[in-house]
């Protein structure tokens, strides 16, 4: 059977970045064929992002295949909101993006500024709590030790609603997939958890 993981940059994030190609290297190295997802990221929402995912990933897919998704910061709310749909067989989630709906109380006002009106009334219909009752995958979370405290509980919580999940605090990382301590965390736990004797 085919394995294979979609990945899903951040925001203005592009697969063909760096830190997205090093995360597919690791994934090739054991087995599982990457496949990065591009997402039009400009004046749109996270109703739109996931849609867009959904689209792509539709076209792409092959039959009796083993899927996982990546998803980093916004990415990684793509790829959990997603997930809801699809059921992988994991996702790894780095840094999840603190703009759920129960995450808008705590967010810094510049903050919400920048994510714009639009976007944060989006963000008020999609709670990560009702999301993760239909959430039946693993899951990896990620979350850098030196970034905002609204990522660390945004972590925290997730790894206590979803049932079959591991959360790993990545020393000296921010919210930075391309610091080297972010990669080799990474890799250290893909490779732990997913190669062929446990995927």
């Amino acid at each position: 059977m085919r394995k294979v993981v979609y990945i899903i940059p951040e925001y203005m994030g592009s697969p063909s970045d760096s830190a997205y190609r090093k995360v597919g290297t690791i994934f090739q190295s054991i087995g599982i064929k990457p496949i990065g997802i591009s997402i039009t990221w400009k004046r749109r929402t996270m109703t739109q992002y996931v849609n867009e995912f959904m689209e792509k990933y539709n076209k792409i897919k092959k039959r009796n295949e083993e899927v996982y998704l990546f998803g980093f910061s916004y990415g990684a709310n793509v790829a959990f909101i997603a997930a809801t749909q699809i059921k992988p067989k994991a996702v790894i989630m780095g840094s999840l993006s603190p703009f759920f709906k129960e995450d808008l109380k705590y967010a810094y006002k510049s903050w919400l500024r920048g994510v714009g009106k639009t976007r944060v009334a989006d963000h008020r219909n999609q709670s990560f709590n009702s999301f993760a009752k239909k959430f039946k995958s693993r899951a990896l979370i990620f979350v850098g030790e030196k970034e905002w405290e609204q990522c660390h509980r945004r972590a925290r919580i997730a790894h206590k609603l979803i049932k079959n999940s591991k959360l790993i605090v990545v020393p000296s990382a921010r919210h930075k997939l391309q610091q080297k301590e972010y990669q080799a965390a990474v890799k250290k736990y893909v490779t732990a958890e997913f190669t062929h004797s446990r995927a």
